[in-house]
């Protein structure tokens, strides 16, 4: 079975990424039925799915873009699978720690700016991970997420900007879980960087109120690790926020009368 490939041939169901993208489901039905396996098989099956995450296909033609889809969602359900696994099996899985986080900055680089529901998989598997131990591996990578290009996928047709827009509130989020645990470790660029994003957010009239308070709590847990840098321009970051927040409650004060009648 699967999608006819080019030139008009068939391709079997051995070669078919689509039949691969359910095989992640599959097996984990298979751990749930029969559990004694687990411990046996999962030694054998957790460095075949990180290397078939790492694996990259060069850029797609036009002719080839839905296999190259189809790729991507079979990794990304891979990625879903080990993210199942982490809390279980993190002792067989800590000698991927570096890896994985790597293989998710591929994986975003990778995905089309126009594949929202692949994005989302992606981001949602990055929150899942930020929850674990394993988060530690998305550090040294923190200049390249706080890229929105990179989360959201780079500059999309006006055709595909709302489901841009649609990944914005997840994104925002997933952001704000990381950020939240390597504070204090973060640079004055990196801080001053992470200020301007989480100040636009509570400005945005686009992203649900839930983002805004999120993003609210985040600029006012930075103050502290603001204040102690040693560094001139720690002040005027500082500065920056207290003007977003009262920015912010000028914005409220002219709603309150509404709300309230």
């Amino acid at each position: 079975g699967g999608a006819a490939a080019a030139g008009g041939r068939l391709t079997k169901s051995t070669e078919s990424f689509k039949v691969l993208t359910e095989c992640p489901l599959i097996v984990m039905l298979l751990f749930q039925l029969y559990p004694a396996y687990i411990q046996s098989t999962i030694p054998h099956l957790i460095p075949l799915m990180v290397n078939a995450l790492a694996l990259r296909a060069g850029p797609p033609s036009a002719a080839q873009r839905a296999q190259y889809a189809d790729l991507m969602a079979a990794q990304v359900k891979t990625l879903s699978f080990l993210t199942y696994l982490l809390r279980a099996f993190a002792d067989f899985m800590a000698a991927y720690q570096e890896s994985i986080p790597k293989c998710v900055i591929q994986l975003l680089l990778a995905a089309p700016p126009d594949s929202t529901s692949i994005r989302k998989d992606i981001l949602v598997a990055t929150r899942h991970i930020l929850a674990t131990d394993f988060r530690a591996g998305f550090f040294p990578q923190i200049d390249t997420l706080l890229s929105e290009e990179l989360l959201l996928g780079g500059r999309v047709g006006p055709g595909a900007r709302s489901s841009h827009e649609a990944l914005r509130p997840l994104a925002c989020s997933t952001l704000a879980d990381l950020v939240h645990h390597v504070r204090a470790e973060l640079s004055m660029p990196q801080l001053a960087r992470v200020v301007f994003l989480f100040s636009r957010n509570i400005h945005d009239a686009a992203l649900p109120l839930s983002i805004h308070t999120t993003s609210v709590r985040l600029l006012l847990n930075l103050v502290e690790n603001i204040f102690h840098k040693p560094d001139a321009d720690a002040r005027a970051l500082l500065v920056r926020i207290l003007e977003a927040l009262v920015n912010k409650f000028a914005t409220l004060r002219r709603h309150i009368p509404r709300v309230l009648a």
